[in-house]
């Protein structure tokens, strides 16, 4: 058995323990499903599960939390050295590009909580097919909004989540109609995308990629896409000053108050911003002021 450098067969099996535990030892393929169950290793019942994004991913009440490497020797009754040339030359039997597909496929799931669906199939299918020609770069840092309602019917928009790193795409058509490469129709809490790269005086959020769009084309400026008002506070929690919310409904409105945003509106007749600057409480206080008129 030929010695391997343990750090080099680390790095390299960083996206692929799944398929080297299953190769290696005898594991149902559920041990991977991130759910409570018995633990493979002390087989306490309902005390055990695999959560991707821990540095010690493989957790037990009973055993305590464990790497993969350490999950493995402990299921296969290796010895350090023994586990690290075993991989190696499991490792040297898998190509290259499936090791990075792996790979890519775990960092990006990693950063989804449990229940979040992601298709990675899926996600690869829509990047090949996706009607907006974009660089890598563009994919990683923002697409030109422009080009979103130039190209056809749909555009891909790149999910950023709380780092900033891409994680995902979403898809959005012309008429505003959007899910996650998952299907999702909602993203996780701080999940959000970037319209447009021309910072302004203020940072601007917006609560759909649909109003984000047309807003930072009509602003000529940078507009963040929360998704949901529900969203709202955990995309601007990390800016260094408030952000003015553009609304494009009550609902928009009373959260923006709720969190003490001011707040330029959308016009949807015209896919227009309107210039005027709100204080909170403003909109409806008006609105109020208007209905006890008639």
């Amino acid at each position: 058995m030929p010695n391997h450098d343990k750090d080099t067969v680390l790095q390299t099996a960083d996206g692929m323990w799944q398929p080297i535990i299953q190769a290696l030892v005898s594991v149902d393929e559920k041990v991977f499903n991130r759910k409570h169950q018995p633990c493979p290793i002390c087989s306490g019942r309902d005390r055990f599960r695999y959560e991707p994004k821990y540095e010690f991913p493989f957790l037990c009440n009973n055993c305590g939390p464990k790497t993969p490497l350490q999950f493995l020797m402990d299921l296969s009754g290796m010895d350090f050295p023994t586990a690290i040339n075993t991989i190696g030359d499991y490792l040297n039997c898998v190509p290259v590009e499936q090791i990075r597909v792996a790979n890519q496929q775990a960092q990006i799931t990693a950063s989804f909580p449990s229940w979040y669906k992601f298709d990675m199939d899926k996600y690869n299918q829509i990047k090949e097919r996706a009607k907006v020609g974009i660089s890598p770069w563009q994919r990683v840092s923002g697409l030109n909004v422009l080009d979103i309602l130039k190209h056809g019917d749909e555009a891909l928009i790149p999910l950023l989540n709380e780092s900033g790193n891409a994680v995902d795409f979403t898809m959005i058509d012309i008429d505003g109609n959007w899910q996650t490469t998952g299907g999702n129709k909602s993203v996780p809490s701080g999940f959000h995308s970037v319209f447009g790269e021309t910072k302004g005086k203020h940072t601007y959020i917006a609560a759909s990629p649909f109003h984000s769009a047309h807003a930072s084309i009509f602003m000529q400026r940078q507009v963040i896409c929360c998704y949901d008002v529900a969203n709202m506070w955990d995309c601007a929690k990390n800016l260094d000053e408030p952000p003015v919310i553009v609304t494009a409904s009550m609902d928009d409105v009373l959260e923006a108050d709720s969190l003490n945003f001011k707040q330029l509106t959308f016009n949807s007749s015209n896919n227009c911003v309107n210039r005027r600057l709100y204080e909170v409480g403003e909109i409806v206080a008006l609105k109020q002021e208007k209905q006890n008129g008639k």
